[in-house]
């Protein structure tokens, strides 16, 4: 076998060159790869941006059509609760102004005004309850549009707010 001491000048420049060209080929690769995976993790993070976008896109979208669902909803039982009552059905107008008042429930949040309006509904559902029976108070019919409208009103404008702070979040 050979070893270095015994190699020609010549073997050993040609072996130091290739070393020296394996290397600089090899750092070369090293910088190309580098940079593919700096693409690569840019692609990923648009592609995650991207999709953070369509889910924030699509909850803003559920968050709209939910309160308008809500806001109809709202409606259909106030209207369905002031007929009954002014027809003096009371189970039923209490069975519709319970509905509403669960319904508007799940949308007060620390809105004071509409947990105003849900107590005002509370009081005048157990006022038809007592008329059920056949005794109790007078209903304040007038009391009990008054608050059914500024619930309405009051829903219908929140779901109109919470569309419109969602639109202004889009960009």
């Amino acid at each position: 076998m050979c070893c270095i001491a015994e190699m020609s000048p010549f073997w050993t420049e040609f072996y130091t060159l290739i070393g020296f060209w394996v290397g600089v080929v090899g750092f070369a690769f090293t910088i190309w790869q580098v940079m593919l995976a700096k693409r690569e993790a840019k692609a990923a993070h648009t592609s995650a941006d991207a999709a953070r976008e369509a889910i924030r896109e699509t909850t803003h979208e559920n968050r709209r059509n939910f309160h308008r669902f809500m806001a109809g909803s709202v409606l259909r039982l106030m209207t369905e609760a002031q007929r009954w009552a002014e027809n003096k059905e009371w189970s039923l107008a209490a069975e519709r102004t319970n509905d509403l008042i669960e319904q508007v429930a799940q949308f007060t949040g620390d809105d004071s005004e509409l947990l105003r309006i849900v107590e005002v509904l509370r009081t005048s559902r157990l006022v038809m309850l007592t008329k059920r029976q056949g005794a109790g108070q007078k209903f304040p019919m007038e009391e009990f549009q008054q608050h059914s409208e500024g619930c309405s009103r009051k829903y219908t404008v929140s779901a109109t707010h919470s569309r419109r702070r969602n639109d202004q979040n889009d960009p």
